[in-house]
């Protein structure tokens, strides 16, 4: 029989395999007593959560299969993890807390100072493999950088400071970040000599997702996908703030860079005027793109018409929020090839109006959509109606409709529709009557939100 302390190791040493925790779970039930017994349970019940919704996002099916868990760790945590929950607190001053995932601390948010003095010790008690230091500064990067105990997370992100700039220097040197697959610099500068030496280095070749948030120039982003690093990169995501620093002159170094040919997510922020989707046009990972995020980019009607011809049939998600879109590059989407191929499409705070949501509804193609966020997007009755009858849009879970004229007249036509019955979500954020409420919690129950 294995002991707890092999078990233990098995879990730490496996970090993403079920079969150690539930091997530990099987001990703890030998064991007996009403402590073990619920610690058992609630690593089979996580376990559970995270095989059943792995995506993590709220559902009322995710929220009523978290209650019994929940209700578990609130009466044990303390027992279980003592100095993580208990009196004796070893983050206690570094304003962090721990949160679960199948059964066991993962992830950890503190303030970087502090949580430097004991995360040796923190790693001793709890498989964590994923860490956001907040209030970062150069030494606090450097320190990170050089630690070994980072050989054993799997995302590392820090909030730095942009007065004085923090630097990223470090990250060319780190030794110890061999196993990180998620890095997120958020503030601070990157210069075009220190891209070039991480490039060089390639001081984390299992990443597979990039969140650049910092200040960085053109020749920094081409000098940064130059060389053997980023070569297996799934996402990268490029924020808002560089983009008026790198400006076109950085996207047309994305394109071109060859360590973005696998490329599977591509999130974009605040790139007004810079006609991005012709630019982006000459990257090689067109071939390769599931899911798409421009935010605020002015694509416009012909912006969409563009991105629509570029696109393959591997795209599954397409969030274009706030980019001026209206009926027409609506229907330039639905007539792609891309359309039939989506599951999910988020079109926050677009003018598509009534007309622009018949195209979807009335789209053969709208077949495969499982979640459709229309958020502040001009709708009205008309096509609030379309929705409602449309028989390709019976496999939605998910239907985001706040900000719209969504009034008792309009809840009653969503009540009343026969090919909404797999809806998991209907998302109605902001003000509603009485009246509304009334007519689709009568149909949807809680899985209609206001």
């Amino acid at each position: 029989m294995s002991t707890e302390s092999e078990l233990l190791a098995a879990i730490f040493a496996h970090t993403e395999e079920d079969t150690p925790r539930l091997m530990y779970a099987d001990w703890l039930d030998e064991q007996g007593g009403d402590s073990n017994t619920a610690r058992a349970e609630y690593i089979r019940l996580e376990i559970a959560l995270a095989r059943d919704f792995p995506e993590r996002r709220w559902s009322a099916q995710r929220a009523a299969a978290q209650k019994a868990p929940a209700a578990l760790f609130a009466k044990y945590a303390s027992a279980w993890y003592p100095e993580l929950f208990g009196r004796k607190n070893i983050l206690r001053g570094t304003k962090g807390y721990p949160q679960m995932r199948r059964g066991f601390p993962h992830q950890i948010y503190a303030d970087a100072g502090p949580l430097l003095g004991v995360m040796e010790r923190l790693l001793r008690l709890a498989p964590i493999t994923s860490v956001e230091f907040r209030n970062t500064d150069t030494d606090i990067v450097c320190r990170v950088c050089a630690a070994p105990w980072t050989a054993r997370l799997r995302k590392i992100s820090f909030s730095a400071y942009d007065q004085p700039p923090t630097s990223w220097n470090a990250l060319a040197d780190a030794e110890h970040f061999g196993a990180l697959e998620e890095l997120v610099p958020f503030g601070g500068v990157l210069p075009s000599d220190v891209a070039a030496r991480v490039a060089a280095a390639n001081p984390f070749p299992k990443l597979k997702r990039f969140v650049l948030a910092v200040a960085v120039t053109a020749d920094a982003l081409a000098q940064l996908f130059a060389g053997p690093a980023f070569a297996g990169l799934h996402e990268l995501s490029l924020s808002s703030k560089g983009a008026s620093l790198y400006g076109a002159a950085g996207i047309d170094a994305l394109a071109a860079a060859p360590a973005l040919a696998q490329l599977r997510k591509l999130y974009a922020a605040v790139h007004s005027g810079m006609e991005i989707v012709p630019r982006l046009a000459k990257g090689a990972f067109w071939r390769t793109l599931e899911d798409v995020n421009l935010l605020r980019c002015d694509l416009g009607n012909d912006g969409l018409a563009d991105f629509a011809r570029l696109a393959g049939p591997n795209f599954r998600k397409l969030e274009l929020n706030s980019n001026k879109i209206g009926e027409a590059g609506i229907r330039a989407l639905v007539e792609s090839e891309c359309f039939g191929s989506l599951s999910e499409l988020v079109l926050w705070d677009n003018p598509i109006g009534d007309a622009g949501v018949r195209a979807i509804a009335e789209s053969p193609r709208a077949s495969n959509l499982r979640e459709l966020d229309l958020f502040q997007c001009g709708i009205g009755s008309a096509g609030i109606k379309a929705l409602a009858e449309s028989s390709h849009l019976s496999g939605l879970r998910v239907l985001a409709l706040g900000g719209n004229t969504v009034g008792a007249k309009e809840a009653k036509v969503l009540a009343a529709s026969p090919h909404l019955a797999a809806l998991e979500q209907l998302r109605l954020n902001g003000s509603s009557t009485s009246a509304t409420k009334k007519a689709l919690r009568e149909r949807f129950g809680d899985r209609v939100t206001f």
